[in-house]
Protein backbone atom coordinates (compact mmCIF):
# COMPACT_ATOMS: atom_id res chain seq x y z
CA UNK A 1 0.00 0.00 0.00
CA UNK A 2 2.56 2.12 1.10
CA UNK A 3 4.58 1.96 -2.38
CA UNK A 4 1.08 2.93 -4.36
CA UNK A 5 0.60 6.05 -2.37
CA UNK A 6 4.37 6.60 -2.50
CA UNK A 7 4.05 6.43 -7.26
CA UNK A 8 0.48 8.10 -6.58
CA UNK A 9 2.10 11.16 -4.80
CA UNK A 10 5.45 10.60 -7.34
CA UNK A 11 2.79 10.77 -10.63
CA UNK A 12 0.86 13.98 -9.68
CA UNK A 13 3.68 15.62 -8.97
CA UNK A 14 4.91 15.15 -12.32
CA UNK A 15 1.92 15.95 -13.50
CA UNK A 16 0.68 18.88 -11.92
CA UNK A 17 2.13 21.48 -14.23
CA UNK A 18 0.55 19.76 -17.27
CA UNK A 19 -2.91 19.38 -15.44
CA UNK A 20 -2.67 23.30 -14.40
CA UNK A 21 -2.76 23.78 -18.58
CA UNK A 22 -5.38 22.21 -18.85
CA UNK A 23 -7.90 23.99 -16.70
CA UNK A 24 -9.62 27.17 -17.82
CA UNK A 25 -8.54 30.55 -17.13
CA UNK A 26 -11.87 32.45 -16.84
CA UNK A 27 -11.77 34.88 -14.62
CA UNK A 28 -14.79 35.65 -12.17
CA UNK A 29 -17.66 37.61 -13.10
CA UNK A 30 -17.45 38.47 -8.93
CA UNK A 31 -16.02 41.54 -9.30
CA UNK A 32 -18.23 42.61 -12.16
CA UNK A 33 -21.76 41.74 -10.51
CA UNK A 34 -20.71 43.58 -7.10
CA UNK A 35 -19.95 46.70 -9.78
CA UNK A 36 -23.23 46.60 -11.05
CA UNK A 37 -24.96 46.16 -7.58
CA UNK A 38 -23.07 49.29 -6.17
CA UNK A 39 -24.32 51.06 -9.83
CA UNK A 40 -27.43 50.49 -9.29
CA UNK A 41 -27.44 51.37 -5.50
CA UNK A 42 -27.84 47.50 -4.30
CA UNK A 43 -26.69 47.43 -0.55
CA UNK A 44 -25.74 44.28 0.65
CA UNK A 45 -27.33 42.69 3.56
CA UNK A 46 -25.33 41.56 6.65
CA UNK A 47 -26.27 37.49 5.96
CA UNK A 48 -27.27 37.96 2.78
CA UNK A 49 -24.50 36.05 -0.18
CA UNK A 50 -24.17 37.96 -3.54
CA UNK A 51 -26.31 35.46 -5.34
CA UNK A 52 -29.04 36.20 -2.99
CA UNK A 53 -28.63 40.30 -3.13
CA UNK A 54 -28.23 39.83 -7.36
CA UNK A 55 -31.36 37.98 -7.29
CA UNK A 56 -33.43 40.42 -4.93
CA UNK A 57 -31.87 43.68 -7.00
CA UNK A 58 -33.51 41.51 -10.46
CA UNK A 59 -36.85 40.82 -8.97
CA UNK A 60 -36.49 37.07 -8.59
CA UNK A 61 -36.03 34.51 -6.01
CA UNK A 62 -33.06 32.96 -4.96
CA UNK A 63 -34.53 29.38 -6.18
CA UNK A 64 -35.90 31.60 -9.07
CA UNK A 65 -32.51 32.46 -10.36
CA UNK A 66 -31.09 29.36 -9.55
CA UNK A 67 -33.45 27.44 -12.29
CA UNK A 68 -32.70 30.83 -14.80
CA UNK A 69 -28.76 30.05 -14.76
CA UNK A 70 -29.36 26.01 -14.72
CA UNK A 71 -31.94 26.82 -17.51
CA UNK A 72 -29.31 29.02 -19.69
CA UNK A 73 -27.02 26.56 -19.10
CA UNK A 74 -28.69 23.41 -20.82
CA UNK A 75 -28.67 22.04 -16.80
CA UNK A 76 -32.85 22.08 -16.58
CA UNK A 77 -34.04 19.28 -14.17
CA UNK A 78 -36.05 17.12 -15.98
Amino acid sequence: MRTLVTRLRRLEDRFQSRLAALQPRVPSPLPMILELLDRWGVVREPNESVAETFSRAIGLTPRELKAELMRRAGLERR
